[in-house]
C-alpha cells in the first residue's frame, strides 16, 4: 500500500509539472532608446523613443529626425510576450492620422521592429526600426 501512495504522489507531481505555465519571461523595455529608423529605398534616419513597461502593455513617445529640418514626434503602444513585440507607431501628419503595425524582437539592451508601412497618411513604405538601451 505504502508502494501504489508513493507512485501516485510521484504521478500528481509529475502531472502537476508537466501542466503548469510555460508563459515566456516578458522583457522589460523601459527606458530611453535611440538608434535608425531605415525607410526601404530611403537613408536612415535617427529615431528616439522613451518607452513606459506595465506589465505586457509597452507605451510611450518617439522623435524622429531626418536632416536638418525634419523632425517628426509620434506614439507607440503595444504588447510584449517574451522578448517579442507587436504594437502601432502614430504621428499626425496635416490633420490625418498615420498609422503603422510594427513587430519584432525586444530585449533587454536592444530592439529591432518591422513594419510594412504606415497608413492613413499616404503610400505605406516598408521600414525597420533598429534601437538600443542609452
Amino acid at each position: 500500500m505504502t508502494r501504489l501512495a508513493a507512485l501516485l504522489v510521484l504521478g500528481a507531481a509529475w502531472l502537476g509539472a508537466a501542466c503548469g505555465s510555460t508563459s515566456p519571461t516578458n522583457v522589460n523595455i523601459a527606458g530611453s532608446w535611440s538608434g535608425t529608423y531605415q525607410l526601404t529605398g530611403a537613408s536612415a534616419s535617427t529615431i528616439a523613443f522613451t518607452l513606459s513597461h506595465t506589465g505586457t502593455a509597452v507605451s510611450g513617445n518617439w522623435t524622429l529626425t531626418a536632416g536638418p529640418s525634419i523632425t517628426i514626434i509620434g506614439t507607440v503602444n503595444g504588447t510584449t510576450s517574451g522578448s517579442s513585440f507587436s504594437g502601432t507607431m502614430k504621428y499626425t501628419l496635416n490633420g490625418a492620422t498615420c498609422t503603422a503595425n510594427v513587430a519584432g524582437g525586444a530585449a533587454a539592451s536592444s530592439i529591432t521592429w518591422t513594419s510594412p508601412g504606415y497608413t492613413g497618411c499616404g503610400a505605406g513604405t516598408a521600414f525597420t526600426v533598429s534601437i538600443a538601451k542609452k
